[in-house]
């Protein structure tokens, strides 16, 4: 697919991105796996000696492996195009249907369908094996108290991603000064999970500690100087001097700054 920075990786740098993947991979799982196992609790102690009615579980895993592999499938597509994951900016261009579609068709359809097929089959399968029969409750009182409290803290300690004090964050898996490593790492339907809950912008401005006036008064003070004082760096009274701006541009797509290296060849020969 011509994904740049994949060519000098080794077998350590994956594995090492393996090891940040982990605590994050495990907390998306906790996350899905919180609600099928609070309603287990629940059915457990409501459905003593009968079947575990598990129907509506199934349907939300069948949803859940679904929802997964499509957040999947569309950071794959989208990364050739904008060497990222699925980020604001690509949710924002949902707006636009048209665009999106259009660069939707520019991506190998045929390698991510069936790559889309074969993810799907084999997550069908490991799905139908773990749900191939029903579970028979016969445990006492004692014992379904200490396997539902159980259940309980394996759960929450997987959302946490470990037993580290603080929850974990998207930003705990950048480890690498090759981004490609860290994209890699992050896991993508925590990814998407994380945009949509902190999808919208501040009303105001969060770093207005000032009123208007106060910030007009601090900022006279700080630059009054007397004009002999001025430290004058060029020996010319108008040196020649560009200033460059960036507009919507992000770090990602500039080598210098860390970032992909061959997005912007010109902008990077420029900055060297």
């Amino acid at each position: 697919m011509g994904m740049g920075g994949f060519q000098d990786l080794t077998w350590t740098d994956l594995w090492t991105t393996q090891q940040h993947a982990f605590p994050l991979d495990l907390s998306m799982t906790g996350y899905i796996l919180a609600l099928p196992a609070v309603s287990f609790v629940i059915l457990l102690f409501l459905q003593s000696e009968k079947d575990l009615n598990r129907k509506w579980i199934r349907i939300f895993f069948l949803i859940a492996v679904f929802l997964c592999t499509l957040i999947f499938m569309a950071d794959l597509s989208l990364y050739p195009e904008w060497s990222s994951k699925i980020n604001r900016k690509a949710m924002a261009s949902l707006a636009y249907p048209d665009k999106v579609l259009i660069s939707a068709l520019s991506a190998p359809l045929l390698w991510m369908g069936s790559l889309l097929s074969i993810y799907l089959l084999v997550n069908y399968v490991l799905f139908c094996f773990f749900f191939r029969a029903e579970i028979r409750i016969k445990a006492t009182l004692p014992k379904k108290v200490i396997a539902s409290s159980v259940l309980i803290l394996l759960t929450v300690i997987g959302m946490r991603g470990g037993f580290q004090p603080m929850p974990l964050k998207k930003s705990s898996v950048y480890f690498s000064r090759n981004n490609v490593l860290n994209l890699a790492a992050l896991n993508s339907t925590y990814n998407f999970m994380d945009l949509l809950i902190h999808s919208e912008d501040p009303v105001e401005n969060p770093y207005a500690f000032y009123s208007n006036e106060e910030a007009r008064y601090i900022f006279k003070q700080m630059h009054m100087h007397v004009s002999d004082s001025t430290v004058m760096i060029s020996k010319l009274a108008k040196p020649n001097i560009i200033m460059i701006l960036l507009e919507s541009w992000s770090g990602d797509v500039i080598g210098p700054l860390r970032g992909e290296g061959d997005v912007s060849p010109q902008f990077t020969r420029l900055c060297t």
